[in-house]
């Protein structure tokens, strides 16, 4: 099942899962979503829910230091390793587009470049795909 919250409508559970579904030593993600929790934002936590347990998610911020000019967002990305290559990713891509609309990527490592560049997702300014 996949589903879009409000990041502040997220429940404490839902909210622990997706801390702690970040790429370690990587606290962006982390620090984003606590940051718009506490800051009451916009910002949307997409999520796909296997057997009770948060397996995948993506957290979709606007980037602008005014909160009244949505032409920015940021979306960041993460599925569980056991649950990797198995579509949670395009989904919830897709999802995000749907939901969100356009919006851009911070990709961070050589795996996450491979997925984006797949989906021609868009890297903010100052992100590279390449190394």
């Amino acid at each position: 099942m996949i589903r879009s919250k409000l990041v502040p409508q997220l429940t404490r559970r839902e909210y622990d899962e997706c801390r702690s579904l970040t790429l370690s030593g990587l606290s962006m993600m982390r620090d984003q979503l606590q940051w718009d929790r506490d800051k009451q934002t916009d910002s949307r936590a997409i999520i796909v829910i296997e057997n009770n347990q948060i397996i995948a998610w993506a957290l979709v911020h606007s980037n602008s230091a005014s909160s009244n000019d949505k032409s920015r967002r940021i979306a960041y990305f993460y599925v569980h390793k056991d649950h990797r290559r198995e579509g949670h990713g395009r989904r919830i891509y897709r999802h995000a587009r749907r939901v969100c609309g356009e919006f851009e990527v911070c990709p961070s490592n050589d795996i996450n470049r491979a997925f984006f560049r797949s989906v021609k997702a868009h890297a903010a300014p100052g992100w590279r795909w390449q190394y």
